[in-house]
């Protein structure tokens, strides 16, 4: 990583760039944005954000993408591949040149590919029909990766060749430690089990009572901003409400569990003053997900998962100011 680091700021030359966005939105299939939000409510953030960097000669650079879905289009295949972003990549590549980069978004809360209608493409990238009518894919499947991944890039495409060319880029980056209290069981007992080798006072503080109950996770955010372009970091897997925020509503889980009434949330991307916005998921430790306080559910629950995977019940709220602090007034 760190030679991977250095090799990249060796070869830093100036850029322009065009950055936008586009809304994924497919007539016909049963998830028009092509996320199936696996979690009550049901909220995702269908944009597909992307950049175009280009040298003094108009070559490209490099391209990022950014979308907010897991990628797990073969989630039970037992062979490793990076999904549908390789064939994004190749196919951004294939259209621009230079080297592309792909990013997860906000992808908890749970967002996936699975059992979600995606375009048919075939290898040259042209959408599959039959007789005028679009091939939509739902199972499991590598043609399905590379279909998702196709269509993506479509998108990615249209939202760079609508932006206008920015030659003028100041870049700042601001950045902030978050101190998160741990209030989840199963985390005390693998770091003390030795399981989890986290440095204290740098990883996990154990000395701060009042502020973290048992412990504390030290965790680091980031705001990057690039022209037109900013760029939120966050240490674990973001609720697309987080970002975008929701209206109130309510669901009925049946049984003994009965209705669930979920608060409205504001966005923290609603401070903030970009034209187009990128969230970078899962950076840092990839401490677990960010689940909001509101929507904590008991083991019991049918919609218990994440909370398992959660530091505590404060890591959103913590992680939602820490970011409107870096956004400023």
């Amino acid at each position: 990583m760190v030679g991977a680091a250095v090799s990249a700021w060796r070869d830093l030359v100036p850029v322009k760039m065009r950055a936008g966005e586009a809304d994924v939105y497919e007539e016909g299939a049963n998830y028009t944005s092509l996320i199936r939000d696996s979690r009550r409510p049901d909220v995702v953030k269908p944009t597909v954000s992307a950049a175009r960097f280009s040298d003094d000669g108009g070559a490209t650079v490099a391209t990022l993408v950014n979308w907010h879905s897991h990628p797990e289009v073969t989630i039970s295949t037992h062979e490793i591949s990076s999904d549908f972003p390789h064939y994004l990549r190749e196919r951004m590549e294939a259209l621009y040149g230079g080297t592309s980069v792909y990013v997860s978004g906000a992808v908890g809360g749970l967002q996936t590919p699975l059992s979600a209608d995606v375009p048919a493409v075939d290898e040259n990238g042209d959408r599959v029909l039959d007789d005028e009518t679009p091939v939509f894919l739902r199972d499991q499947s590598f043609e399905k990766s590379r279909s998702l991944g196709f269509v993506l890039a479509e998108y990615a495409q249209a939202a760079i060749d609508g932006a206008d060319l920015v030659t003028d880029l100041p870049v700042n980056v601001a950045a902030r430690e978050l101190t998160i209290p741990l209030h989840n069981p199963f985390l005390w007992f693998i770091e003390i089990l030795g399981i989890l080798d986290y440095e204290d006072d740098v990883d996990v503080i154990w000395d701060r009572p009042f502020e973290c109950a048992i412990a504390c996770a030290v965790q680091n955010i980031a705001l990057a901003r690039v022209g037109p372009l900013a760029i939120g970091t966050s240490p674990g897997e973001t609720f697309p409400e987080t970002l975008i925020g929701r209206e109130a509503s309510s669901y009925d889980y049946g049984g003994g569990f009965g209705v669930f009434n979920f608060p409205a949330m504001d966005g923290y991307e609603e401070a903030l003053d970009a034209e187009v916005k990128m969230h970078l998921g899962l950076t840092g430790d990839e401490a677990g997900y960010i689940v909001p306080h509101a929507d904590y559910h008991a083991p019991a629950h049918p919609d218990f998962y994440e909370e398992g995977f959660c530091l505590g019940t404060t890591v959103e709220t913590i992680y939602r100011n820490g970011m409107l602090d870096l956004i400023g007034p």
